[in-house]
């Protein structure tokens, strides 16, 4: 895994790290200095055991030496008594290392050489008559060891058989046996120099080795040039034989050599402390971003959904404590997601039913919206209507199917519905009519929902769910819409009473316009059909057929304010008649202009007698300026009054009013709207009527919205 070094942004990380890491070093840098102390201690008592064994052994071998040395020398003053004074030796006494051995007559004056060649004058003090005693001679270019034995003679002066030993063969042997580095020397009671293989031993030095071999002590010496030295003493008896003397041994060696095992600690253990700590920190690294990276990934999560991106999930797999956590966290902003949109897709129900005043509308909005909310298999809501009621389902699969035939409930409707109780509470009935459940559901499967609509139970809401149990939180939401709906379904009905009541005055006035004239009765529902079927041939939408609706049965509302004699004289008008009659569209335009919502119905009530080449009244507007509604009763109007009986004059053949109407295309009529009038009108044929007592009606003529 790579490590980056991002992680330790965070506060807990960088405290977790640190902790980590001193609770690592502090323990490790103690045990450093305890291992580097111990094994200082260990090596050193090591280093003090070996070098008390080897020079305790050097010693021994130096004292053999010795003893070898002495015994050569009774041999070889055997081998003097056996033959005469002046024979010649054999070879293999002389063998052992002696630089001359000679004969020395009383107080040293006479002096025989037996081999070698003879040190200077007086170089060979020795008492004569001693048996086996010992001398050191430095009267030379380096101390020797002189040996002497008694030679006995019973009639002639007492003589001395003196062997002299270099101090460097003395040691040779012993040198041969160290190292290289090693140095061996030999200090006489007076801590002078016997023998070395080192000759340049400072007077420190030995000082230092004798004290420390009373001790026997090891003892650290450093040079003029820092060099530093390790040595140990070994005192070397040499009673008996050689007389009351008391030699020193010193071994010394350099202390990087002795002490090596201790300098190599100190290189190693550093790159052991500085790999171990950082394999910890490593590791300490690994370890924290793994548990670092799913608190960070929950602090992204969590900051996410605060600042309104409620899909936001922390990405972990359940594999520990943080997993789990992050699935209660996930699942939480799932459940808080759920409950935002259930809020969005409510305040979208509320206002698709508070907004619409069209009963089927509210009814396919809800269902639509509906599943949002709640999960199921199907919805229906029936609408009541006395014994009749229309159903429109949601199936599963998010379909919306509007049943438009009417149900006529029978007993078992009825029934249900008197069972249903009191609107506003949801529940499970034993039964439920196929009439109110969605399509497929089963009775035992549906909830109800009674829909109050102006304190009555206007509609029913029914919800199916198979093999669920049945979540009461969302019911509860479900039984509010229920209210909610109500409400939208009470302002439909209550729009519906008042546009029922708006076309009910606009149906009285068109029958108080036609019942001035008996010579009119009928006319102004007539011209609406015709209007209605151009306008339908013209793809206009619903608003705008409606307001063709009230156009036409509005139209001539202006004729009120045309006096009775005008309207009904049987000959021709006079010109000021005429005058008087042309003003009828601009006084129906004036009663209709208070109606706000009639604005369009006033324009095209003044307009309708406007000619599409600009030569019609009251403002004789030409082509476009002509409202399209008024251009379409400009057709309407005329066919039916040529079609129909004047009091002065016979009513025309439907062919032709045809004919003039498609003579005036273009002229008096717009093109377009001839063109839709003819591909209609073989649907319009006027019905006669009797003494005009009757309304007539067109026969076939297509019903309005």
């Amino acid at each position: 895994m790579p490590i980056q070094g991002r992680f330790l942004r965070s506060k807990v990380a960088r405290q977790i790290f640190g902790l980590v890491i001193a609770a690592t070093t502090v323990p490790s840098v103690l045990l450093f200095i305890y291992a580097i102390t111990f094994v200082e201690l260990h090596n050193e008592a090591q280093a003090l055991r070996r070098m008390h064994d080897s020079t305790k052994l050097l010693g021994l071998q130096l004292l053999e030496r010795l003893e070898s040395q002495g015994r050569t020398l009774a041999l070889t003053r055997g081998e003097i008594e056996h033959h005469a004074a002046d024979a010649a030796l054999s070879a293999s006494p002389l063998d052992s290392g002696f630089e001359w051995i000679g004969i020395v007559g009383p107080e040293g004056r006479e002096t025989v050489t037996l081999h070698g060649q003879p040190g200077p004058a007086g170089s060979s003090p020795v008492t004569p008559g001693n048996a086996g005693s010992l001398a050191i001679d430095r009267t030379g270019s380096e101390p020797a060891i002189v040996l002497s034995e008694p030679l006995p003679g019973a009639a002639g002066p007492a003589r001395t058989l003196v062997g002299r030993v270099p101090g460097s063969a003395l040691l040779a042997p012993l040198a041969a046996a160290m190292p290289e580095w090693a140095s061996i020397a030999v200090l006489d009671e007076s801590g002078r120099i016997v023998c070395s293989t080192r000759p340049d031993l400072p007077p420190a030095l030995l000082q230092a080795a004798q004290d420390a071999a009373t001790r026997r002590a090891l003892f650290e010496w450093t040079g003029s040039e820092g060099e530093r030295s390790v040595g140990y003493g070994w005192p070397l008896s040499l009673r008996g034989r050689f007389g009351n003397r008391a030699w020193t041994l010193i071994l010394i060696e350099p202390r990087d050599r002795v002490l090596a095992p201790t300098a190599r600690l100190w290189q190693v253990l550093p790159l052991v402390l500085a790999l171990s700590i950082g394999m910890v920190c490593l590791v300490a690294a690994i370890q924290i971003r793994r548990r670092v990276e799913p608190v960070d990934s929950l602090i992204t999560a969590a900051r996410r959904v605060a600042d309104g991106d409620l899909g936001a999930r922390a990405d972990l797999l359940p594999t520990d404590e943080f997993g789990v956590l992050a699935q209660s966290f996930n699942g939480m902003a799932a459940q808080l997601q759920h409950d935002f949109d259930a809020l969005a897709t409510r305040a979208e129900i509320d206002r698709a039913v508070l907004s619409s005043l069209d009963r089927h509308e509210i009814a396919i909005k809800l269902l639509q919206r509906l599943p949002g909310l709640v999960r199921c298999d199907g919805l229906a809501l029936t609408l009541l209507d006395g014994s009749r009621g229309e159903r429109f389902a949601l199936v599963e699969g998010g379909s919306v199917k509007p049943h438009r035939d009417e149900i006529v409930f029978g007993s078992e409707e009825s029934a249900f519905l008197g069972r249903l109780g009191d609107p506003g509470s949801a529940r499970t009935l034993c039964a439920v009519p196929a009439a109110f459940r969605p399509p497929g559901a089963r009775s035992a499967d549906t909830w109800v929902f009674p829909v109050t609509v102006r304190g009555a139970l206007g509609a029913v809401l029914a919800v199916s769910r198979r093999d669920e149990q049945v979540v009461a939180h969302q019911y509860a939401v479900v039984g509010q819409l229920a209210a909610q709906l109500g409400v939208g379904l009470t302002n439909a009905r209550l729009l519906e009473e008042i546009d029922r009541a708006n076309w009910e005055m606009v149906e009285a006035l068109s029958r108080a316009i036609d019942a001035k004239s008996p010579w009119t009765a009928g006319h102004s529902t007539r011209v609406t059909m015709v209007g209605l079927a151009i306008g339908r041939h013209l793809g206009l939408d619903d608003k705008q057929l409606e307001s063709i609706h009230r156009c036409g049965l509005l139209h001539d509302i202006g004729k009120l304010g045309v006096p009775v004699e005008i309207l009904d004289k049987p000959g021709r008008l006079t010109p000021e008649e005429m005058e008087i009659m042309k003003q009828h569209p601009a006084i129906g335009a004036r009663i209709v202009a208070p109606i706000s919502a009639y604005s369009d119905v006033a324009a095209a009530v003044r307009h309708h007698h406007e000619h599409f080449d600009g030569n019609g009244y009251p403002d004789r507007l030409a082509g476009d300026e002509i409202p399209l509604i008024a251009r379409i009763f400009a057709v309407a109007d005329v066919f039916d009054a040529l079609a129909s009986p004047r009091p002065y004059r016979e009513a025309w053949t439907s062919e032709q009013a045809i004919r003039h109407i498609a003579e005036g295309a273009g002229t008096q009529f717009d093109p377009r709207v001839v063109e839709a009038f003819l591909a209609e009108v073989h649907q319009f044929q006027p019905v006669r009527p009797s003494d005009h007592a009757d309304e007539p009606e067109l026969v076939g003529a297509p019903g309005g919205p």
